[in-house]
C-alpha cells in the first residue's frame, strides 16, 4: 500500500481528487443527506473529475489507503470505467484497509 506522505505522485492525486471539500467523507451515505444545492455542486464536480481522471491515476489511487481507494471506486463508478470492475471488486473482497468497502 502506498502512503501519500512518502509518495509525491500519490500525494498530488490526493490533493486533486480525494481532499477537495473533504470529498472522501461525503461519498456514500452523507451524499444522500446533502441539501439540494450542495448535492448538485458535489455531483457536478465528481462527474467532472470522473471524466478527467486517467486510468493510470485511478490505478495509483487504488494502491493507496482507504480514502484513496474509496474515492477511486466512486470515480470508477461515476465514470463508467468497467475496465476496473475486477480490480475494485477484488479490493473490496480483500478488505485490506478499513472503510474502503463502505463506499
Amino acid at each position: 500500500m502506498r502512503d501519500p506522505r512518502e509518495d509525491p505522485e500519490l500525494l498530488a492525486l490526493v490533493h486533486r481528487y480525494v481532499m477537495p471539500g473533504r470529498r472522501y467523507l461525503k461519498l456514500g451515505g452523507p451524499l444522500l443527506r446533502m441539501e439540494e444545492g450542495e448535492y448538485g455542486r458535489f455531483l457536478r464536480a465528481l462527474r467532472e473529475d470522473a471524466g478527467a481522471v486517467t486510468a493510470e491515476e485511478i490505478g495509483v489511487l487504488l494502491e493507496g489507503g482507504w480514502r484513496e481507494r474509496r474515492t477511486a471506486a466512486w470515480l470508477v463508478a461515476v465514470g463508467g470505467r468497467t475496465e476496473f470492475r475486477e480490480r475494485v471488486g477484488g479490493l473490496l473482497l480483500e478488505s485490506e484497509v478499513c472503510c474502503a468497502g463502505l463506499a
